[in-house]
């Protein structure tokens, strides 16, 4: 309850402040400290110990610090990061990071509710979650080892865990991805996604893929072998996985390559995709498509819930809102009256998920 309280305190001083300026609030024990301006995240992480949580108003944050990897923030400390999402309309606003990296010590991480154009691990990590956040570019996670990884109500290109012998416990669900995932083994799970792959050189929606439970996704994955001599195609190199009530539309000449003979299929959809989506999926991520299932109740998954983003135990949160009390009205009189009273109307609304 005082975390919520204090959650509730901070959204009102973020909201009030001015939207021009970055402000990220260091909680650390019950004591808040806000830090402003393009380097104010930094300046938040640099005060910051093991266990506290820094929240982001919107704005674009600088993580450049001229050490280790590029010369971008290394995360090292086990933290939370709290974002006011990747939506921006009226009601919404974006929180943005250009690179964000892990390295070792990173453990015990959660980053919810931000912009993420480049995020990549070098080190050995564990008890990583990442939360309602937007990734510009294809995730590389295998730089160290990856031990208990969750990917939730996010979207993103695709993740590449470069060596499947370093990870374990991968847990990526309710995402919308428009690209590929490779090297995934042993004790992961794929489930209620999205996932789209258009193709015209040989890539392949899943590479590398074996010890998986694959269920209740909504597939399209299209590949035109006219174009370059050879196609790609559902999966390459999948072995010993199961995949269950997915819905797949495979076309473009790209073959059902789940082979039977060595993964467990069950009880899988198949047709077009306009199906599930009448406006269709697109190559890429658009604010504007509607990604709810105009027929949720025909397409079931192994839970009992629809297939896609918005069945399982997590759906998809809309505008994929942080779990933290946002603001959703705000209005500040432009001066005060005659007794010297400032009109202030604030509506915070909490989040049940």
């Amino acid at each position: 309850m005082k975390k919520s309280f204090t959650l509730f305190i901070i959204a009102c001083l973020l909201g009030m402040a001015n939207l021009q300026a970055q402000v990220a609030t260091l909680e650390h024990q019950g004591t808040s400290t806000a830090y402003y301006g393009t380097n104010s995240f930094l300046d938040a992480y640099n005060a910051s110990v093991d266990g506290d949580a820094i929240i982001l108003s919107s704005g674009a944050y600088s993580t450049y610090d001229g050490n280790t990897y590029y010369g971008y923030l290394t995360i090292t400390k086990a933290i939370q990061i709290i974002g006011t999402g990747h939506y921006n309309d009226s009601v919404y606003s974006t929180t943005f990071i250009d690179h964000l990296f892990l390295g070792n010590g990173a453990s015990n991480i959660t980053i919810e509710g931000v912009k993420i154009n480049y995020f990549q691990n070098f080190g050995s990590v564990s008890n990583l979650a990442l939360r309602r956040c937007y990734f510009a570019n294809v995730l590389y996670l295998g730089g160290g080892t990856l031990n208990n990884f969750l990917i939730e109500g996010s979207v993103f290109p695709g993740i590449n865990f470069n060596n499947p012998n370093t990870s374990s416990n991968i847990v990526i669900r309710n995402n919308i991805i428009f690209g590929g995932l490779a090297f995934i083994s042993g004790s992961g799970i794929i489930e209620n996604n999205i996932l789209t792959l258009t193709s015209s050189c040989g890539s392949y929606l899943f590479s590398n893929i074996n010890g998986v439970l694959i269920r209740n996704n909504a597939i399209w994955c299209y590949s035109n072998l006219n174009q370059c001599g050879y196609q790609g195609g559902l999966c390459a190199g999948c072995n010993g996985n199961t995949t269950e009530n997915n819905f797949y539309d495979i076309t473009g000449g790209v073959s059902y390559n789940f082979d039977p003979n060595t993964n467990t299929v069950n009880n899988n959809y198949s047709g077009s995709i306009t199906t599930l989506y009448p406006s269709g999926l697109g190559a890429t991520f658009d604010y504007n498509t509607d990604y709810h299932i105009q027929n949720p109740t025909q397409y079931i998954g192994t839970d009992g819930t629809q297939i896609g983003i918005y069945g399982g135990s997590t759906p998809y949160k809309e505008n994929a809102v942080p779990s933290n009390p946002r603001i959703v009205h705000k209005f500040i009189a432009p001066q005060g009256d005659a007794d010297g009273n400032l009109q202030i109307n604030i509506k915070v609304k909490a989040q049940n998920y």
